[in-house]
């Protein structure tokens, strides 16, 4: 090797790190202090202090402390990984080339907002008109690293997982789920390293996500595909709801509380949600605990998200030119107590799938060609803080949808 690399010059880092997140810890526990003094003392007199906005500012101040926290705890992780790099280089484990290469990788994620779980919210507009080109018809959509995953079907076709690259470093690929489904969710399992997609006849296809990425563009996913008892065709619930037979208008799995939640769209909207358990030895999921919610109508996309200990479902609602809605509840004392926060109607309609980042940043999918073509961002931090307790509903023809008749549109359904 020609050069050695000074680790000592790391300390340094390590160093500042420790003072910054004292320091921080230090201001935070300070407000927190000061935002229990400010709410006894406008309990006493609220209108001297003007009805809380003391508090609410204080309280404003502390997420902004935990945010940059976050970011300094990201910071440190990547020092942390340069330290191992130079040390993999001095033993001489990696070579030149390697080394600028995994050093310039670090340095390029500071101009990204890392989520812990590894994924990064989009900063700009993804545009997926190759999906239009191809007559296809986006549904489903997830964020799963720097890439974005989108469902899409075409009738009288097989359905397909479209794989765009966040950065536009790699060619947009598309593969084959070898099934003729509407295929209107899709969602990971980052524990397990699963991608999760509806399927024909209310069941839930698993497949291999690290052999998935493998596959070449045009290839068939079957390769890849799992076990799953994971299916919407439940039999009976604990509230007594009858057997159903109804495809899934989408679904969601929250890698936090281990649970998988699936919805359809309808008139009367129902949710079911319940916990799924992995074989790895025999790779295969099974669907178990399930029970149901009503639910909104005219669901086109769910997911949850987790802030200052508060749990919230979230739903991404259209139909046809109607413009689309988001939709936010409070879920921390459980799905069936769950409290309206509040909604945002959007400029477009034809709103389907969103993915929503641990940052609170919503990425959605359109089906028809709205937006520019492009996946919209919406901050879901803004539709709990305006707290606006709103819930317009979605206007449809629903007797469109009264018949049972499941292959309508693709997104009817059984009467329970």
């Amino acid at each position: 090797m020609d050069v050695k690399y000074d680790n000592n010059k790391y300390l340094a880092g390590e160093s500042i790190y420790e003072s910054i997140n004292s320091m921080l810890t230090s201001l935070n526990d300070s407000v927190n202090t000061a935002i229990k003094k400010a709410r006894q003392l406008e309990d006493c007199n609220a209108k001297v202090l003007y009805d809380g906005f003391l508090a609410d500012n204080l309280d404003y101040l502390s997420k902004s402390i935990e945010n940059v926290k976050e970011k300094l705890a990201v910071s440190k992780r990547i020092l942390d990984q340069s330290k191992s790099i130079i040390e993999d280089y001095n033993n001489g484990s990696i070579d030149s080339t390697s080394i600028g290469l995994l050093l310039s990788m670090l340095i390029d994620s500071y101009d990204k907002i890392i989520n812990p779980d590894g994924s990064v919210n989009p900063k700009n507009l993804i545009s997926y008109s190759m999906i239009y080109k191809d007559k296809y018809t986006p549904q489903g959509i997830t964020v799963i690293g720097d890439k974005i995953f989108i469902s899409a079907y075409k009738k009288n076709a097989n359905a397909r997982l479209y794989i765009i690259d966040i950065d536009g470093k790699s060619d947009s690929i598309y593969l084959d789920l070898n099934n003729k489904s509407h295929s209107g969710g899709i969602t990971y399992d980052s524990e397990n390293h699963v991608l999760l997609i509806a399927s024909e006849n209310g069941n839930v296809d698993a497949y291999d996500y690290d052999n998935l990425i493998k596959l070449k563009n045009s290839d068939s996913a079957v390769s890849v595909k799992l076990n799953s008892n994971v299916s919407i065709n439940y039999t009976t619930l604990k509230d007594g709801s009858k057997k159903t037979n109804y495809p899934a208008s989408t679904l969601y799995y929250d890698n936090n509380a281990k649970k998988l939640f699936i919805a359809r769209f309808a008139e009367d909207g129902k949710l079911v949600y319940g916990d799924i358990s992995y074989d790895k030895a025999n790779k295969k999921y099974t669907y178990y605990n399930q029970e149901t919610v009503n639910a909104d109508n005219g669901i086109q996309g769910i997911a949850t998200y987790h802030k200052d200990g508060k749990d919230y479902f979230i739903e991404s609602r259209s139909y046809g030119k109607n413009k689309t809605i988001l939709t936010v509840y409070d879920t921390s004392s459980g799905i069936k107590n769950m409290k309206l926060v509040g909604s945002k109607t959007l400029d477009s309609g034809y709103g389907e799938g969103i993915s929503v980042s641990n940052t609170g940043v919503a990425t959605m999918v359109y089906e028809k060609k709205a937006n520019d073509n492009s996946t919209a961002n919406i901050d879901i931090n803004k539709i709990i803080e305006a707290n606006n307790n709103k819930n317009p509903n979605i206007k449809y023809i629903s007797a469109k949808y009264n018949k049972g008749d499941p292959k309508e549109n693709g997104e009817g359904y059984i009467n329970i």
